[in-house]
């Protein structure tokens, strides 16, 4: 496993660990319903996407690599691109889905954009470290 296998693999953990815990805290107590009046659903989201946000950049900064060899930086262009579509396709479902779900309703919780924007904010990271590892294996790893 190369070093950027192993930096997307901890990347990944780290963001899938986050989204899984504050998808049980959203959806816990009521859910989206109830989401923007409980004070406590909403610091231990912000408190558990902070410390998720000091891990990650850690990590990041801790697992740098200089010089970057030029299938790394391939993998990375590609990978990127691939979490922004991701990304894209993410929220445009999930609101299209959202629409459909409450229409009848008349109105969407308000809740609903605070997990759109936490969610997103991991899901893009999430997104670029599964592209890389899928990348590196479908390249091989002799180099």
């Amino acid at each position: 496993m190369t070093r950027s296998e192993k930096r997307a693999l901890a990347g990944l953990l780290i963001c899938g660990t986050v989204l899984i815990f504050f998808t049980l805290i959203f959806f816990s107590r009521g859910g989206a319903e109830t989401y923007i009046d409980d004070t406590f659903r909403k610091a231990a989201s912000a408190s558990l996407f902070g410390a998720g946000y000091m891990i990650y950049f850690t990590m990041i900064l801790r697992t740098r690599q200089t010089p970057c060899d030029e299938r790394d930086e391939a993998v990375s262009t590609r990978a990127g691109l691939s979490a922004l579509t991701i990304v894209l396709l993410y929220t445009y479902i999930l609101s299209i889905s959202l629409y459909e779900i409450y229409r009848s309703a008349g109105s969407l919780p308000v809740s609903w954009m605070w997990f759109i924007g936490y969610s997103n904010s991991f899901v893009g990271p999430a997104a670029h470290s599964i592209s890389t590892l899928i990348l590196h294996r479908r390249a091989g790893n002799d180099g």
